[in-house]
């Protein structure tokens, strides 16, 4: 059995097959799991180092670039 999570701490697992494509902006990432569907994903904070990281975790058939990003 799992152990309780402090409040504030959920978590959502969430396979990456399920993720059909993502649009970077300057600010958050907008990924979708479905038409009209999408999680935001604060960017802002994170090291380039960090967003190479998360990039390498998606399959290439669902990044984009938007809003001026570069890879």
């Amino acid at each position: 059995m799992d152990k309780p999570r402090p409040p504030g701490n959920d978590r959502r697992d969430m396979g990456r097959s399920s993720v059909t494509e993502v649009w970077e902006r300057p600010d958050y990432w907008m990924i979708f799991t479905a038409p009209s569907q999408f999680m935001t994903l604060p960017v802002q904070d994170l090291t380039p180092a960090d967003r190479t990281f998360l990039r390498s975790k998606m399959p290439p058939a669902v990044t984009g670039l938007a809003g001026g990003e570069t890879a």
